[in-house]
C-alpha cells in the first residue's frame, strides 16, 4: 500500500511539475516600444538617450526607439 502510495505522489508530483516550467516565457517576446512623447532635445529625450544603454543590456533584444 505505501508502495502504490509513493508512486502515485511520484506521478502527482511530475505532473504538476511538467505543467509549471512551460509556461515560463523569456521575456520580451516581441520587440519593446520605448516612445519618447515630447520633442527631440528636451528633458524627456536626453533621459530617455541616457536610459537607452541600460535598456538593451537588461532587456536584451532590439528595443525600438520612437519620438
Amino acid at each position: 500500500m505505501k508502495k502504490i502510495f509513493a508512486m502515485s505522489l511520484v506521478a502527482l508530483v511530475i505532473v504538476f511539475c511538467s505543467t509549471v516550467f512551460p509556461a515560463e516565457a523569456k521575456y520580451p517576446e516581441s520587440a519593446v516600444s520605448f516612445i519618447v512623447a515630447y520633442s527631440p532635445g528636451g528633458g524627456t529625450d536626453i533621459s530617455a538617450r541616457n536610459l537607452k544603454p541600460y535598456v538593451d543590456k537588461y532587456l536584451g533584444g532590439t528595443p525600438r526607439y520612437s519620438q
